[in-house]
């Protein structure tokens, strides 16, 4: 990274497939990732990936406007620390877009995932299908016509030996779900 006086730079990645990028805007004080698809099956898309650290505190430093200004296909959030019934509702229902949230099933104010997508996927599916990691409300997996999205809040270790371990093993289950969606003909 390097900064100058108007704006901080962010990495920008290109692929064959993808455009990456991680811009910074000063008065939402938080990093995201774009996606620009050059092509994903027939489709080319923008997807935003962002770790808003609590989406009602988002909301009041102006998510909603840039969200509604951006106009990405996809907007996935993780660590929305929010239930959908938390929510004002302008954030339950966004303009143009199908909304889709997964919280914690006991825990009010802790992790969450949160799909915003113009395009309504054919198939949603909260979790991995592992209780004792999708009780935790990390994972979203969406799937559309031309890939599967996963919209994941991958869990800290630091905390102790023990949520180390739930942290890799819940890395284990995910790469296992993502191979066996690949080797089933699917875009990840």
């Amino acid at each position: 990274f390097h900064s100058d006086q108007n704006a901080l730079q962010r990495p920008h990645i290109s692929s064959p497939y993808a455009t990456w990028s991680a811009p910074h805007y000063e008065s939402l004080l938080a990093p995201f990732i774009i996606v620009e698809t050059q092509s994903v099956g027939r489709v080319k898309m923008r997807l935003i990936c962002w770790n808003v650290n609590g989406i009602r505190a988002m909301h009041k430093k102006g998510l909603l406007d840039f969200l509604l200004q951006d106009g990405a296909d996809i907007i996935c959030l993780q660590e929305t620390k929010a239930s959908v019934d938390q929510l004002p509702p302008e954030l339950q229902e966004l303009p143009g877009y199908h909304s889709y949230f997964v919280s914690p099933e006991d825990r009010k104010g802790y992790s969450g995932v949160f799909l915003y997508s113009k395009v309504e996927p054919f198939k949603l599916v909260p979790g991995m299908g592992q209780r004792r990691f999708d009780s935790e409300g990390r994972t979203m997996v969406a799937h559309f016509d031309d890939f599967v999205l996963f919209n994941i809040y991958f869990p800290n270790g630091k905390a102790s030996p023990e949520r180390l371990r739930y942290k890799m093993e819940f890395y284990e289950e995910f790469m296992e779900v993502a191979k066996r969606t690949v080797e089933s003909g699917k875009h990840v």
